[in-house]
């Protein structure tokens, strides 16, 4: 059905090797920017990170600076700073060139004047030269995720305007809108794809979740599953939804609690359609938070305290390690390479995270 989980470079992931990761890299907070003394106190902080799919790449968004920060991974080093000052920043995603990005924009355009659309507008950015290559203008409020396909050159959107929109880079109009208006309180949708670009999960308040075939949304969704707080008076909103890798797993992050799900392959299944959990794993921080799984599938890793991350076996549904940090914050942004046994954790700082040591079998 989907793209088969890749790899971890040579370091093969089990058990015991998560307790030896530790910070080997820690690139401290930005200046503080703002016009009132509260606001020179307190430092931008990272809103989203990605990695590049096949480079050694990573690209962080800071929020009140609207800082766009590249990294080298494999030398520990941040390679290029640019500010989005005017527009603001959030949801970057890397495109398939490893100088190109996508995000989404946060602050109004004073030119545009009352144009909703320009003020929510998503850019398509060259860091090579510094300059805007496309901007796609759809919608009215603000984007919460972008979804950037690793076999195409298209990519998803979907915002508080309650749209789902599907982009090709080569075009500044969208090739499809799916409207969530008819679905009840729905206010702050996410979306998730599989890797091979088959799969999209659509989530809503009270951890509901439906897949639709990316290629054909309109044509509704062919499988949903009913989310731990679908029908009560009170309906929090999903703060992050994933697809795994090898599109069998789909989990969503409620009020500190992450809810894994099996997909089956013909979608019928009575204990998916019910919502039957999978995996129930408690973050213990309330906040909104962002979690992954890693490239073979087999873990789910996610903040979980100040300066600490905490790792799950999705075989056992047990904790397999907890590690600490030095940051004072909660991690909030995190994200696993493709490619490596790495991971990068962003509050006002980002940390690169890698195995100290590597030890056997059951060391």
């Amino acid at each position: 059905m989907s793209a088969p989980p890749q790899d971890t470079g040579d370091v093969e992931l089990f058990d015991d090797l998560f307790g030896h990761f530790r910070e080997a890299r820690v690139f401290d907070a930005p200046p503080a920017v703002g016009n009132t003394e509260a606001e020179q106190t307190e430092p931008p902080k990272v809103n989203s990170l990605d990695f590049h799919n096949s480079e050694p790449l990573l690209v962080s968004v800071t929020d009140k600076d609207a800082g766009i920060r590249l990294y080298d991974v494999s030398k520990g080093t941040e390679e290029m700073e640019f500010f989005s000052a005017k527009y603001g920043a959030s949801s970057v995603r890397f495109t398939h060139h490893p100088m190109a990005i996508l995000y989404a924009s946060t602050r109004k355009d004073k030119a545009a004047g009352d144009n909703v659309v320009e003020h929510h507008a998503i850019r398509y950015h060259s860091l090579h030269d510094n300059a805007y290559l496309r901007y796609f203008k759809a919608h009215e409020d603000e984007v919460l995720d972008i979804e950037m396909s690793t076999v195409s050159d298209t990519f998803l959107s979907v915002s508080k305007d309650r749209t789902v929109r599907r982009w090709d880079l080569r075009t500044e109009k969208d090739q499809e809108m799916l409207d969530l208006k008819k679905m009840a309180q729905v206010n702050k949708p996410r979306i998730a794809c599989d890797r091979a670009d088959e799969i999209v999960a659509l989530g809503v308040e009270g951890g509901d979740i439906r897949l639709y075939t990316t290629k054909a949304l309109q044509a509704g969704d062919f499988h949903s599953i009913q989310g731990p707080q679908s029908s009560g008076l009170v309906r929090p909103h999903i703060s992050c939804l994933k697809l795994s890798n090898g599109g069998n797993l789909v989990a969503a992050l409620l009020q500190g609690t992450i809810f894994v799900y099996k997909i089956d392959s013909g979608a019928t299944s009575d204990a998916v359609n019910k919502g039957n959990v999978f995996r129930k794993l408690e973050t213990g921080v309330s906040s909104d938070l962002e979690f992954d799984f890693t490239p073979d599938d087999k873990y789910i890793i996610s903040g979980c305290g100040v300066g600490s991350v905490v790792v799950w076996s999705l075989e056992s549904g047990n904790e397999v390690a907890r590690v600490e940090g030095g940051g004072l914050e909660v991690p909030t942004c995190l994200r696993w390479s493709p490619r490596q046994a790495l991971f990068a954790t962003g509050s006002s700082k980002l940390s690169l995270w890698i195995p100290e040591t590597v030890p056997g079998r059951g060391a």
